[in-house]
């Protein structure tokens, strides 16, 4: 009996340090895009902030209507860029 607690205690300790792992990974992975986007708008470049969303992606822009599909995406971001679109930290 004692063997299977600590193989229980053992596995679950294996799976709570992979989805840490899988988390950290998930992290660097968003912090890395969002270097990369505040890049794309700094440098005035709509199609490079729009490439990091999918082909069929939709955003909800504060008082104002839901932007479907990677081209409007950019057109959207355009419109920010061209209106003086404040710059990203």
């Amino acid at each position: 009996m004692r063997t299977i607690s600590t193989a229980i205690v053992g596995l679950a300790v294996s799976i709570g340090l992979a989805g840490s792992v899988e988390a950290q990974s998930a992290r660097s992975d968003i912090e890395a895009a969002l270097v990369t986007f505040t890049k794309a708008f700094n440098a005035k470049d709509a199609a490079g902030v729009a490439a990091h969303y999918t082909e069929d992606a939709a955003i909800l822009p504060p008082d104002s209507r839901r932007v479907d599909g990677r081209d409007k995406i950019q057109q959207f971001w355009q419109g920010a860029i061209d209106g003086g679109g404040l710059i990203l930290p």
